[in-house]
């Protein structure tokens, strides 16, 4: 989802059934990576790399659920789980390791 006044906008693939349910005000786009192996390798490192990357780091490109990151590596799986057990919601528990 990316900030700003104009629709929010979804890209999935594969093709969605045409009875799928929909949501006003969302524009959904179809993306297929291409198929050759080096050029799919580059086509995803620019996504992920580039566009993704600069997008969160300035805020253009506001994550959905919402991202609560617990410290601590491998030994903050503990308090992760302790968050869980509490009970969240709309949020994704992310433990960088």
């Amino acid at each position: 989802i990316t900030k700003g006044d104009g629709a929010a906008k979804v890209a999935h693939a594969p093709l969605l059934p045409e009875d799928a349910p929909t949501l006003e005000g969302t524009e959904i786009k179809f993306t297929y990576p291409p198929t050759d192996p080096e050029t799919r390798n580059e086509h995803i490192g620019k996504c992920f790399q580039g566009w993704l990357k600069d997008g969160l780091a300035t805020g253009a490109v506001v994550p959905s659920p919402r991202v609560q990151v617990v410290e601590g590596g491998i030994g903050g799986l503990n308090e992760a789980l302790n968050v869980l057990s509490k009970g969240v919601s709309g949020t994704k528990i992310v433990v960088s390791v």
